[in-house]
């Protein structure tokens, strides 16, 4: 396996993973980032309703997380997920 596609598939979710515990853990410093770069391209942005983008935030972190996951044992089966699942739930293959 060469090195690039070996430091992609570990350093990649990594810092997928990362990104998606602190928009879960952290969405209120999330969206203040965000507020923060639009600023700085002469946009101002803010919620309608900081509740729901405070939940919808935490939400796109889970979201990121499981999808995150779902690559991550899709790509160390080697793209036969089906075997592969098989073989966690004590399936074989």
């Amino acid at each position: 396996m060469q090195i690039c596609t070996l430091a992609g598939i570990t350093v990649v979710p990594v810092i997928s993973l990362g990104l998606g515990f602190f928009l879960v853990k952290k969405p209120g410093l999330a969206i203040k980032y965000q507020m923060w770069f639009y600023s700085k391209i002469n946009w101002k942005i803010e919620p309608v309703s900081m509740e729901k983008e405070m939940r919808n935030t935490r939400l796109m972190g889970v979201f990121l997380i499981a999808v995150t996951l779902l690559v991550s044992v899709y790509l160390v089966c080697g793209g036969k997920i089906l075997p592969c699942a098989a073989w966690l739930t004590g399936g074989g293959g």
